[in-house]
């Protein structure tokens, strides 16, 4: 459901900003944060630790991510984020994209991990999956707000 969502939002940014995409829909075959690839498809995790891992990707996506720099995973501005929730308000964090249903809450109340990995896992839950939460971590870094 949550890539149902996302791919919306695509389309709607595509329509709004008259883009000339044509989006297309394709049916998942294997599992969100699997670590399998499966006929020349692999997740999203799967090619984030592949290019984390410096291994060659051209198979798995159309895009070439050889010339993009991938040298600052999100993990390096784990302190920078930090101190954004710990020096904003509620009311602050609340008009940054995907903040809302309390989350900015609960980034306030985890904000003291130490670590990126520690901070995603103490705020994942039912109601906020890790993958939420590390696009919202990326809002907020980003100053994409509402």
């Amino acid at each position: 459901m949550p890539n149902d969502i996302l791919g919306m939002e695509y389309v709607k940014t595509i329509v709004n900003k008259k883009l000339k995409i044509t989006p297309i829909c394709m049916q998942r075959t294997i599992g969100f944060h699997s670590q399998e690839i499966n006929q020349n498809f692999a997740s999203a995790s799967k090619l984030r630790q592949m290019l984390n891992d410096k291994i060659d990707i051209k198979d798995y996506t159309p895009v070439d991510y050889g010339k993009y720099n991938f040298e600052k995973p999100i993990e390096l501005e784990y302190e920078k984020f930090r101190q954004i929730v710990k020096t904003k308000s509620a009311q602050e964090l609340q008009k940054y994209k995907m903040i809302s249903e309390g989350i900015e809450n609960l980034f306030k109340k985890n904000v003291e991990s130490k670590t990126y990995q520690e901070f995603v896992e103490r705020c994942t839950s039912k109601r906020y999956t890790s993958s939420r939460i590390k696009r919202t971590m990326l809002f907020i870094l980003l100053k994409i707000k509402k």
